[in-house]
C-alpha cells in the first residue's frame, strides 16, 4: 500500500506569484517565393503564474520552475498579415543561476493565437502563411535576468514562435517568428523552497494504453486547393507506458486511422472500388512516446514509423510535389506533439486513469492534421 508522507507539522504554501510584462521586436520570415517582404513586428505580452517551492516532486526535479498563462499582442506591421492575440500555458525552467543576482533559464510553451486578416481568395490573396483565424502558437525562449530586491527581476530574452493551424484550413505554410524582448517580473509571496519533504512513492508499473481520436484536416498541400472542406480523419491506438521519474514516462504502441477525406477524393474521382478506397484511405504505425508530467498536466511528444500508408504513397504527390530524401522520410515517419491534462495525479499509483489531449499531427516536419483525444489508462 502507498503511503503519503511529508516534513511533520509543516504547513506548505504554494501561492507563491508572478507577474510579469514584455515587449520586444521580431520579424516574420519570408517562407514562399510570392510573399511579401516584411516589416519589424513587435509583440507585448503579460505573464501570470506561481513559482514551484517543492511541494510537488516534479517541481524540485525541474529546479523549482515558474509555470503559469501567457497572453500576447502582436502588431505584426504589415497590412496583409494583420495583428495576432494569443495565449499559451508556460513553463520556465531555470537552467542557472547565481545565489545573489543573476538567472538564466529557458522557456516553453504551446497554445492559440488567433489573426485578425488571414487568406482570402479575393480580399487577402497575399496570405499564404495564415489559412484561418484560429492557429496553433509554439514559442521557446532563452532568458537570462538580473534580481533586484526580494521581489524583482529584470530580464532580456531571445527566442521564436512558430504559428500554423494544423493543415484543417488551407493555405497553411506557417509562420515563423524570431524576436527579442526586455521585461520585468514582480514575485509576490514569494516562499522558502521546501528540501527535506518526502514525497509518494512513484508508480514504475507497465500499464495499459487506449487512446481514440477524432482529427480535421484539410485535404491537399500547404499551399493548394484553396477553401476545400475540413474532413475528419480517425485513430485508435494501443500501447504500453511506464514512468521513470516523477517528471518522465515514456510508452510504445501501434496506432491505425482512417482520412475520410481521403477515402472522397478516390471515389470522387472514381478511381477505386468504395472497399478498396477505404483501405487505401487507412494508415498503420508503431510508434514511442514520452512525456513530460507537470502535477495533473503533460507535455507529450510521438515519434512513429509508418508501417501502412497506402494513399500518401501512391496518390500523395497530385498535390505535395517533394522528392527526394524528406520526400521519403514524409512516407515512412509520422509524429505527434501536444498537452494532456489528467483526472488523477500522473506519476502515482492508481487502478486508472484518463487523459485529454489536443495535439498536432506531422508527417515528418508537415501538418497533417490537429486531432483531440481522450486516452485510458489502467
Amino acid at each position: 500500500m502507498m503511503a503519503f508522507h511529508g516534513i511533520s507539522h509543516a504547513q506548505y504554501n504554494d501561492s507563491s506569484q508572478i507577474y510579469s510584462i514584455k515587449t520586444g521586436p521580431g520579424k516574420v520570415l519570408k517562407a514562399f517565393s510570392g510573399m511579401p517582404e516584411t516589416n519589424i513586428s513587435w509583440f507585448t505580452s503579460f505573464e501570470y503564474g506561481k513559482k514551484g517551492n517543492g511541494k510537488h516532486e516534479w517541481q524540485k526535479m525541474l529546479g523549482y520552475p515558474e509555470y503559469g498563462l501567457e497572453v500576447v499582442y502582436g502588431d505584426l506591421n504589415n497590412d496583409f498579415l494583420g495583428n495576432m492575440f494569443a495565449m499559451q500555458p508556460f513553463i520556465r525552467i531555470p537552467v542557472m543561476k547565481n545565489k545573489k543576482k543573476w538567472r538564466v533559464s529557458i522557456t516553453a510553451g504551446m497554445g492559440f493565437a488567433y489573426f485578425d486578416n488571414p487568406y482570402h481568395f479575393f480580399d487577402n490573396p497575399e496570405n499564404g502563411l495564415i489559412g484561418c483565424g484560429l492557429n496553433n502558437y509554439t514559442k521557446g525562449e532563452f532568458e537570462i535576468g538580473y534580481v533586484i530586491g526580494e521581489q524583482w527581476r529584470m530580464f532580456g530574452s531571445v527566442g521564436a514562435f512558430h504559428f500554423s493551424n494544423a493543415h484543417v484550413k488551407l493555405p497553411n505554410i506557417g509562420a515563423n517568428v524570431p524576436e527579442v524582448k526586455i521585461g520585468v517580473t514582480w514575485l509576490q509571496n514569494q516562499n522558502d523552497m521546501i528540501e527535506n519533504k518526502i514525497y509518494p512513492s512513484i508508480d514504475s508499473t507497465w500499464s495499459l494504453h487506449i487512446r481514440y481520436g477524432t482529427g480535421f484536416h484539410a485535404y491537399g498541400s500547404t499551399m493548394k486547393p484553396f477553401n476545400g472542406p475540413v474532413y475528419p480523419v480517425y485513430s485508435l491506438s494501443v500501447g504500453s507506458g511506464k514512468n521513470l521519474s516523477a517528471v518522465y514516462a515514456v510508452s510504445f504502441g501501434a496506432t491505425v486511422g482512417y482520412y475520410r477525406s481521403f477515402n472522397n477524393f478516390l471515389l470522387s474521382e472514381m478511381l477505386l472500388e468504395e472497399n478498396e478506397a477505404f483501405f487505401k484511405s487507412t494508415y498503420a504505425s508503431v510508434y514511442f512516446g514520452q512525456e513530460m508530467m507537470l502535477g495533473k498536466f503533460a507535455v507529450y511528444g510521438e515519434c512513429a514509423v509508418d508501417i501502412a500508408k497506402p494513399f500518401l504513397r501512391q496518390y500523395g504527390d497530385i498535390f505535395d510535389q517533394q522528392k527526394g530524401i524528406t520526400g521519403f522520410i514524409k512516407q515512412i515517419n509520422s509524429n505527434r506533439l501536444g498537452l494532456r491534462y489528467y483526472l488523477k495525479e500522473i506519476n502515482q499509483k492508481h487502478n486508472w486513469n484518463i487523459n485529454l489531449g489536443l495535439f498536432i499531427k506531422s508527417n515528418f516536419a508537415q501538418a497533417d492534421f490537429v486531432e483531440c483525444a481522450v486516452q485510458v489508462k489502467l
